[in-house]
């Protein structure tokens, strides 16, 4: 076999396909799920995350797949248990009465949602010229 003297990294890549009735990925295929059948539902394992290129077909050999190996796993638990800590909130905000509310930018640390009572600056919220809540001078 073609990759007989290559190392996968063991539980996260797995080299799938060139056998009978095996589907194979071609040119363009990147990120293609790799599937199986379990408790008649299909599960994704993996993507694929290359190939073999040939003189003949792209699609001669299996592919190599990076899959879903237990960090991967447990990340993808730990993640599907978050809540956005800014719930509907945006980074460009909203009004409420005088005070404005926004869910922090990426560059701004963590993700978090911070108010502003424009009343204590003499001011009002309202959208400044980049159309972002702000607090503004009445009457802008």
């Amino acid at each position: 076999m073609f990759y007989d003297e290559n190392v996968l990294l063991a539980g996260y890549e797995a080299f799938v396909g060139a056998g009978e009735g095996d589907a194979q990925t071609c040119y363009g295929d990147s990120g293609s799920p790799l599937v199986r059948m379990a408790g008649g539902k299909l599960r994704v394992h993996g993507v694929v995350s290359g190939g073999i290129s040939t003189n003949q077909l792209a699609c001669d050999y299996g592919t190599v797949y990076a899959t879903l190996g237990p960090d991967v796993l447990a990340f993808a638990k730990k993640a599907s248990t978050w809540s956005d800590p800014c719930g509907d909130i945006t980074v460009d905000g909203v009004c409420e009465g005088f005070t404005a509310k926004r869910c922090t930018a990426v560059d701004e640390g963590p993700r978090r949602v911070t108010t502003t009572d424009c009343s204590l600056l003499g001011q009002t919220c309202g959208q400044d010229e980049a159309g972002a809540v702000a607090c503004v001078d009445p009457g802008n």
